[in-house]
């Protein structure tokens, strides 16, 4: 079998459906590849919801697996299910991207071609009465990079920081060879981040974009869940720095867990709370802001709100090291 496809999904029954009903009718061969539905905690609606779009979408039967487990969060997902997966490439999707019908080939033939972990083009699609939020999504680096990827010699080698975990592909057996996935339960990011960099570091492997294997991501954030989001990678940023010291340094450029860069880090919070609260009331108007067509007005937003995203990132991390150290302590 050539590609194994696995997608973690939790309480998106209707998107992981259209997902899955995508990937029922690929361009390659219905022998030559599996669909993995990864279920986080117990979801008989997300379990019917794609038996019932990959039947109706005419998949290969036995094409389809459902796997229920534990609520432990995607990133346990992936640690659990990719020593189950039976193709030789492993192929990351999200549940609410969907797939072009030569997206499995695009990786296939990517891959025939010389080793490399692969990346897709999965950029948000483009919303009906778009916002200037939807805008800086599209066209900044707030959330992914693909904007400046456009263009660029397909030997360009991207780095462990242009791989998207909801559109990438690697030999499984190299995934395998380097430790897999670790578990890190109830986590939200970093965790493409970190393979790709012990991928490159051990077998050399670059990082190639290629924006044929289309699958446009349906997630429209708003404002408020992109601040929700900043939170939970400092929280990922400290508990990565504990499990892989190295490969947090080099992604920070920094040791973030050095006593005085936490205390640099707790001032900066405390002394920008006031000026945070202004600019946080101006990033939630975005959602309401109709979009422009000026990209250096873009650009300025963009740039104006950095400091914000800065800071709830550094919230997060706080957090999650005030967490700890409440548990250490009441474990002594």
């Amino acid at each position: 079998m050539d590609v194994s496809v696995l997608i973690p999904t939790r309480r998106r029954p209707a998107r992981l459906a259209a997902c899955v009903a995508r990937l029922a009718g690929q361009s390659l061969g219905a022998q030559r590849y599996e669909v993995v539905v990864g279920l986080d905690g117990v979801e008989p609606q997300s379990r019917a919801a794609a038996e019932r779009a990959w039947r109706d979408a005419g998949g290969a039967r036995g094409g389809l697996r459902v796997i229920g487990g534990p609520r432990r969060g995607y990133i346990d997902v992936r640690h659990r299910l990719i020593p189950e997966l039976r193709g030789e490439i492993y192929l990351s999707l999200n549940d609410d991207v969907e797939p072009c019908r030569r997206l499995l080939e695009v990786h296939v033939r990517a891959h025939r071609k010389r080793p490399a972990i692969i990346v897709g083009d999965s950029r948000f699609v483009t919303w009906a009465n778009p916002t200037l939020l939807d805008q800086l999504l599209q066209g900044t680096g707030l959330v992914f990079f693909w904007h400046a990827m456009d263009g660029r010699d397909p030997d360009c080698d991207w780095g462990f920081r242009h791989c998207f975990g909801l559109n990438f592909s690697v030999a499984r057996r190299l995934i395998m060879e380097a430790g897999g996935v670790p578990s890190m339960p109830l986590t939200y990011g970093y965790d493409d981040l970190e393979l790709a960099f012990r991928l490159a570091r051990r077998f050399s492997l670059p990082v190639l974009y290629r924006p044929e294997a289309r699958a446009p991501h349906r997630h429209r954030y708003r404002a408020m869940d992109l601040l929700g989001r900043e939170q939970a990678l400092g929280v990922a940023a400290c508990r990565y720095a504990r499990l892989h010291p190295a490969f947090a340094v080099v992604l920070f450029g920094r040791d973030i867990l050095d006593p005085g860069e936490v205390a640099s880090c707790r001032d900066r919070v405390e002394r920008k709370q006031e000026a945070m609260a202004d600019l946080k009331a101006s990033f939630l108007g975005l959602d309401e802001v109709p979009a422009v067509d000026d990209p250096q007005e873009i650009a300025r937003i963009y740039r104006k709100h950095l400091p914000l995203k800065r800071h709830c990132w550094r919230r997060g991390l706080l957090r999650e090291l005030a967490r700890t150290s409440e548990v250490t302590h009441a474990a002594s």
